[in-house]
């Protein structure tokens, strides 16, 4: 199974800003007195909340750096778009501070904006973030709490100890003897009075060191002793090793949430090489429709599972399904995914041309590749014949293990095919953006805005072919005496015959050539509006696919897990 991630323009209508309204319309004013009073009471409430001069220095500084975007999911939802992991932070600060800014209390005041030092305030808020898994509801109620406030460790600095009598002193870490006490040599955590846990300046820097290196609850750097569950503030940390490390320390924080099962609120793009990062607003999902997002490079996945897009089945049962396809050594899987034994004298075939007409190099016999029937008898489409075998067998097997065995290659035969076909489709789409939009511009003098109709019909081929070959890993898992498994596969006919027909033009367009064919051309060009029309039709079908399955699962008519 290939792991690229489709792009799609779908949700480019969805991504608008709206700035104003420019709108002529005298009705558009309210001329209602309450409406006008209430708007009045929120501007005199703004203004009375006045933001703390840290916050509005960090602001600024956040404003020039950040860049970020908003889009719409498949299923409507809003979410946010960032380049990069940096500029998250950076947004995530920036909501954190005006979230505290609406919070008035005594912590706030005596931690937070004790000092005017905006580096200190940044770091504080990092502190935060890092401590609570990047979620700003949880720093909300924590700041509120003063029992699990005071465990983030905001006020547990690393301070030089000055009330040590002796002359000499020996660190209980390295065991050196430490002689000269006025070189401020001995380090502790403001509030653990405990000497044992008195270190010197050097262990401390190897020990923070260390912790730096480890992605294990890196992000809670505690007490030195052992026993000792305070926690060190981030700007002490910051004091003795600066920037390079509270850097690591909030990239492995990240790196933690991130990989956090229960984190539904961001995730990183899956593509290979994109840094791109997701924030949603704790979207509620039905559990059987996906949600699919686009990051800024329009990469487009499931925000669930982190994989492709695969509609139009569930994360769920494609998590089975790819559980199924990894069993079995490699070779195994290479023979069970290339061959099929002869119906006549049982020899392994494998297939090296795309027809399903297929004759034994050994017994001569002619068969169909799908259902094993001789050819000269084979009748019915190429669908007809999947289902009437998977029928067959299910009446004659002897177990449902192998039922299901014998169901699953059946299945997953279809699987390969249709990403096959795919892979031949974006072949065609790779060639058309590369050179061939460029000919057919100078050609016949059309901007690439004007040629948009072939690039989005090839991508709605492709995205319906996905659509098609996971279609497929669903059937296996359905039951096929079910009224709403014919109607699925009808509907999943209907569109793969409407794939098969635009992609037919489109092999004849000769798109995947470099080379200058003035009449195929021409009769792209003039297919203008019947590409269009068929392009909308595709998607109108895998809306209707889309639906059934939803009816097909939430019916719950799953015979093989």
């Amino acid at each position: 199974m290939i792991s690229s991630f489709y792009s799609s323009d779908d949700e480019l209508e969805d991504d608008i800003e709206i700035i104003f309204d420019d709108s002529d319309d005298n009705d558009s004013f309210t001329n209602d007195l309450n409406a006008l009073t209430l708007t009045e009471e929120k501007q005199s409430d703004n203004l009375k909340h006045i933001k703390h001069p840290l916050s509005t220095e960090l602001d600024d500084y956040i404003s020039k750096k950040l860049h970020m975007s908003h889009r719409k999911s498949n299923l409507n939802n809003e979410y946010m778009l960032f380049p990069n992991k940096d500029n998250f932070i950076l947004y995530q600060l920036s909501s954190l501070s005006d979230t505290l800014s609406d919070e008035t209390n005594e912590y706030l005041s005596r931690v937070m904006y004790s000092d005017s030092n905006v580096d200190k305030y940044r770091i504080d808020l990092l502190n935060f973030l890092a401590s609570n898994q990047w979620n700003l509801e949880l720093c909300r109620k924590i700041c509120n709490d003063e029992t699990q406030r005071e465990s983030l460790g905001l006020s547990n600095h690393l301070e030089v100890v000055s009330n040590i009598a002796e002359d000499t002193y020996m660190c209980p870490i390295c065991c050196n003897e430490l002689i000269n006490m006025n070189d401020a040599q001995i380090l502790k955590v403001q509030s653990c009075d405990d000497r044992d846990h008195y270190a010197c300046r050097e262990c401390y820097r190897k020990y923070v060191n260390i912790l730096a290196s480890s992605t294990s609850d890196s992000f809670h750097i505690k007490c030195i002793g052992g026993s000792c569950h305070m926690n060190i503030s981030y700007f002490s940390i910051y004091k003795i090793l600066g920037d390079t490390y509270i850097d690591d320390l909030i990239k492995y924080s990240l790196l933690e949430s991130l990989n956090n099962n229960n984190n539904s609120q961001f995730s990183v793009c899956p593509q290979v090489g994109c840094e791109n990062v997701i924030l949603t607003d704790n979207i509620k999902n039905n559990g059987i429709s996906p949600e699919y997002v686009s990051c800024l490079e329009w990469h487009k996945f499931c925000l669930t599972c982190k994989r492709e897009v695969h509609s139009p089945i569930p994360c769920n049962l494609l998590k089975v399904w790819i559980n199924k396809l990894n069993d079995g050594n490699e070779s195994l899987n290479w023979v069970f995914n290339n061959t099929q034994p002869c119906p006549s004298c049982d020899v392994d075939i494998e297939k090296m041309e795309g027809c399903n007409h297929v004759k034994c190099g050994v017994c001569k016999f002619e068969f169909c590749w799908i259902c094993h029937k001789e050819w000269k008898t084979h009748g019915g489409s190429f669908y007809d014949c999947m289902h009437k075998r998977d029928i067959k067998h299910s009446n004659t097997s002897n177990g449902k293990e192998t039922i299901s065995l014998d169901r699953f290659r059946n299945y997953y035969k279809f699987f390969l095919e249709s990403e096959n076909n795919m892979i031949l489709d974006m072949r065609i789409f790779n060639k058309l953006i590369e050179s061939k939009l460029n000919k057919l511009s100078a050609a016949f003098g059309m901007n690439l805005t004007e040629l948009e109709f072939l690039t989005d019909c090839v991508k709605e081929v492709i995205n319906a072919r996905n659509m098609i070959k996971y279609s497929f890993a669903l059937l296996y898992f359905m039951d096929q005496s079910h009224n709403l498994f014919h109607i699925f596969t009808h509907n999943q006919m209907l569109l793969l015959d409407k794939i098969d027909e635009v992609s037919d033009i489109l092999i004849e367009a000769n798109l995947d050539s470099n080379l200058a064919n003035s009449k195929s051309d021409l009769k792209i060009i003039k297919m203008k509006p019947y590409l269009i029309g068929n392009t909308s039709m595709l998607k109108k079908l895998q809306v209707t696919v889309n639906k059934c399955a939803f009816d097909l699962v939430n019916n719950k008519i799953e015979i093989y897990k």
